[in-house]
């Protein structure tokens, strides 16, 4: 009897030590993965704030008065003129 009773508690002991490491691992496991999904969350608010600057510096380098003055002027280069050479009937 004193034999069976050892078991049963060596066995509960055992269950009780493989069940809290599970639950350790658990833990540790959604800890890393909550870790990792803030790095990709930073990476990701980094990256949009970049391209959010870009634009804001393209927007202001390619839409400002002296870019529409450039485009202003290469449209009027660029359009075909009339010929000078006098056209006899």
């Amino acid at each position: 009897m004193d034999k069976l009773i050892d078991l049963l508690v060596n066995a509960t002991i055992a269950f009780f030590a493989w069940r809290l490491t599970n639950l350790s691992r658990d833990r540790a496991d959604r800890a890393a993965q909550k870790e990792s999904l803030r790095a990709q969350a930073d990476a990701l608010t980094v990256a949009v704030l970049d391209l959010r600057h870009a634009a804001a510096t393209n927007r202001i380098l390619w839409e400002g008065p002296a870019e529409r003055g450039r485009c202003c002027i290469r449209w009027r280069r660029a359009r075909p003129r009339p010929s000078r050479i006098p056209i006899r009937r």
